[in-house]
């Protein structure tokens, strides 16, 4: 059995972007993911902020023990002054990929997914101004890969994905971003549950 917090959600904003060409990310270096910028000022009196991007994404492992994507969100005023949500952006830094290990023979695995990459902001972490008002900000995703792989971003295929990229089919990556609200019972004096 699942129980889930109640919560209301309010101030959505989504934007999708048309993507015709995948984004290979760098190796061991962080660059803007395609699609991930939102600008977005929370409505007072939220709890949280809740950050959610979908696109999907491929890897060729070749012959390597592990490949993928790492990920981090990051938050700024203008696209000049992104940095990190909190001290070593714990929380909202992750990586996505696949590991394989096999011994005696050539490795060759393909990973397709969708990747949905998710984060919720508590209220406290966001930017105030001088007179302690939430302010405007723009979020958006860095990325980069590791592992001796080729790796994109807003398409799939089954294929080797150095060898074809025609075999690509690509994908629309969307972003959605909304203000949450915690429920509070104030006769029973406590947060209310659900089950589902």
């Amino acid at each position: 059995m699942t129980y889930i917090h109640r919560s209301e959600k309010k101030n959505i904003k989504c934007i999708k972007t048309t993507s015709n060409v995948e984004q290979k990310p760098a190796y061991n270096s962080f660059g803007h993911l395609d699609g991930s910028v939102i600008e977005y000022l929370p409505m007072e009196g939220s709890s949280y902020i809740v950050y959610d991007y979908t696109t999907y994404f491929a890897t060729d492992m070749g012959n390597a023990a592990n490949a993928g994507v790492k990920v981090k969100l990051q938050i700024g005023d203008s696209s000049s002054s992104y940095s990190d949500i909190v001290t070593n952006n714990t929380n909202y830094t992750t990586q996505h990929g696949a590991t394989y290990h096999e011994t005696g023979h050539i490795r060759r695995h393909f990973l397709n997914k969708c990747l949905r990459l998710k984060y919720t902001i508590p209220i406290s972490d966001w930017p105030r101004d001088s007179n302690n008002a939430l302010k405007i900000q723009t979020l958006l995703i860095r990325i980069g890969s590791y592992g001796a792989n080729l790796s994109i971003l807003h398409g799939t295929q089954t294929d080797n994905l150095a060898r074809d990229d025609n075999a690509i089919v690509h994908y629309d990556p969307f972003v959605l971003v909304y203000s949450l609200w915690e429920k509070y019972d104030t006769l029973k004096y406590k947060y209310i549950w659900y089950k589902i």
